[in-house]
């Protein structure tokens, strides 16, 4: 696990972070807005899914900051959970601590994701950059 890496690089950067509590932790680990394909979100089923590879973190905050300024415009905090680390993280909400972010968990192995506090927008970082709305497609059943 890689908790205090991670403390360390956010204390470093000046960004505000605190840990979630256990009860909070649990909720958001389900990732319950998402649809599931074995262990991984679905990013196909999803109505507005971008993905890039790694070195092009900058195209990929470029397309997606705007949407994710939109819908964080009520919030100033997001959450961070993922398999490199022990506990889930609410980090003040910018597009620098974004971009800061993003650029650390690169250098892990894990699958990790970032969200909105609703989980209405989702970044997971692993093979490569991903985000997603969690509103589904519709498909031919649903018309």
């Amino acid at each position: 696990m890689f908790d205090d890496e991670l403390n360390n690089f956010l204390n470093l950067n000046s960004i505000k972070f605190s840990i979630l509590d256990k009860q909070v932790f649990n909720r958001y680990v389900k990732i319950e807005n998402y649809p599931f394909i074995g262990s991984r979100i679905s990013w196909s089923k999803l109505k507005i899914h971008i993905s890039k590879p790694f070195h092009e973190l900058e195209k990929f905050i470029d397309e997606t900051f705007n949407i994710i300024l939109e819908l964080n415009k009520n919030q100033s905090d997001i959450i961070l959970i993922g398999n490199d680390f022990k506990d889930g993280y609410n980090i003040e909400f910018s597009k620098e601590n974004l971009e800061l972010i993003l650029n650390f968990l690169l250098d892990y192995p894990g699958e990790n994701y970032l969200f909105e506090l609703e989980q209405q927008w989702c970044i997971c970082i692993y093979d490569v950059l991903d985000f997603g709305l969690s509103e589904l497609k519709l498909s031919l059943e649903d018309k």
